[in-house]
């Protein structure tokens, strides 16, 4: 890991986990924050069940500025194993 993240650095690349790291970074700064307080009302998590940690993270701090969110997702999956049955009725209907 060492040597790719290497590789990166010298190369001036990113890949999606350095993106999502750093939507995370930027959401600690309070001129972003008041910027998209301004611009958003609601948080929209679709797949919730795929969710990764620092994505996670990304959608709680979002739903902090938007004070209002959806999220959806699969109970019988990993992260949304958590979710109660009633928010999803849906799964498995035809």
């Amino acid at each position: 890991m060492e040597l790719y993240d290497e590789f990166k650095r010298s190369q001036g690349l990113l890949d999606f986990t350095d993106l999502e790291f750093l939507a995370l970074k930027l959401l600690d700064k309070d001129e972003i924050l008041s910027d998209l307080k301004n611009r958003l009302s609601l948080t929209l998590v679709d797949e919730f069940q795929d969710t990764s940690p620092i994505q996670l993270s990304l959608f709680l701090k979002l739903a902090q500025v938007t004070g209002r969110s959806v999220w959806v997702g699969m109970r019988s999956r990993q992260a949304g194993a958590h979710l109660p049955r009633r928010a999803n009725r849906w799964e498995g209907s035809k």
